[in-house]
């Protein structure tokens, strides 16, 4: 529906996007672009809500999220630019036929996916099956080589009983490295790497520099 090639300093500002036939909104090797107040509703196959493709300094704000696909998924296909600068704040989503809320992945094949923040967000539902199993409600989908580091998920509030709250999945052995949850609300399912069956954990999580699992911080 919406396309941005090559753009910089954009803003989308308080308009709804109902009904396009794939991805609401493209962002692709974009730099510099602010999504403010606006609704994105899809009722397609592949109908993500906004994904940044191969971009850098991306503002999603305040934003309402009701898509059949990824609400926001952040990608980085061989042919473009690496990715850093993604920031999503103070949104809504509902993922409800292939969905998971906030995703990084799949697609993450060039070198580095880095500072990517996504704090006070709620997630009503994410729901559906793909090929890396059950969708959850914020997750890191690694299917390429891609090192994806300073990645922060703050204060996230996760509204149904989702399969799982938080994956990481590795489709390919690819390296990743510097992620850090903290001040999660959630009422769901473990996330698939759990430090314990709970569901909760008990402080920050961060992983450091690996090919898999995760650990509590020193």
């Amino acid at each position: 529906m919406v396309r941005l090639e090559g753009a910089s300093h954009v803003v989308v500002e308080g308009i709804v996007m109902r009904c396009g036939r794939g991805w609401q909104n493209t962002l692709q090797n974009c730099d510099d672009v602010t999504y403010r107040n606006i609704k994105a509703l899809s009722f397609v196959p592949c109908g993500d809500g906004i994904d940044p493709v191969n971009s850098r300094n991306i503002f999603i704000e305040g934003c309402f999220f009701r898509c059949s696909d990824d609400c926001i998924a952040v990608k980085a296909p061989w042919k473009g630019a690496n990715v850093s600068g993604i920031a999503v704040w103070d949104c809504i989503m509902a993922g409800y036929n292939f969905s998971d809320g906030f995703a990084i992945g799949c697609e993450t094949v060039r070198e580095l996916m880095e500072h990517i923040t996504v704090p006070n967000r709620d997630i009503l539902y994410a729901r559906g099956t793909t090929r890396a199993g059950q969708h959850s409600a914020f997750s890191i989908i690694c299917d390429g080589v891609a090192t994806v580091r300073h990645v922060t998920f703050e204060n996230i509030r996760v509204e149904e009983n989702v399969t799982r709250l938080f994956e990481l999945n590795f489709l390919r052995e690819a390296p990743w490295s510097a992620w850090e949850a903290s001040d999660r609300s959630t009422h769901g399912s473990p996330a698939r790497r759990s430090p314990d069956d709970s569901g909760t954990w008990p402080r920050p999580i961060s992983v450091r520099s690996g090919r898999g699992g995760c650990r509590q911080p020193e």
